[in-house]
């Protein structure tokens, strides 16, 4: 008996080194699906903080845009009504130039 005592009592050690094994295997596990968890959250977070700078930025940058192509066309604009100014001043200046030969001519046919 003594034999099978002993025999007995490496089975029951061997069976908590077993039971012992698989806790730090099921904990280990545990520990795994958290730090992948914990990387997938970071990920997220990193994204979304990637996602809403860029966002910014390209908005910052899309209405810094438009205030420079407002200027350029208020500036357009001006151009134009001073070009427009010339024109009719021009054209008063050639309506008075018309005005002055058909008086000249009226003079010489009388």
């Amino acid at each position: 008996m003594a034999q099978g005592d002993l025999v007995l009592q490496r089975l029951d050690a061997l069976e908590r080194r077993v039971e012992n094994l698989e806790a730090e295997r099921r904990i280990e596990k545990r520990f795994n699906i958290i730090q992948l968890l914990t990387i997938i959250v970071t990920l997220i977070g990193s994204l979304y903080g990637a996602t809403y700078y860029l966002g910014e930025q390209n908005r910052q940058l899309v209405e810094s845009l438009r205030n420079e192509m407002k200027t350029e066309i208020k500036r357009l604009d001006d151009r134009f009504d001073d070009v427009n100014k010339r024109f009719d001043d021009m054209n008063r200046r050639f309506e008075d130039l018309k005005q002055v030969v058909l008086a000249n001519q009226r003079k010489q046919s009388r």
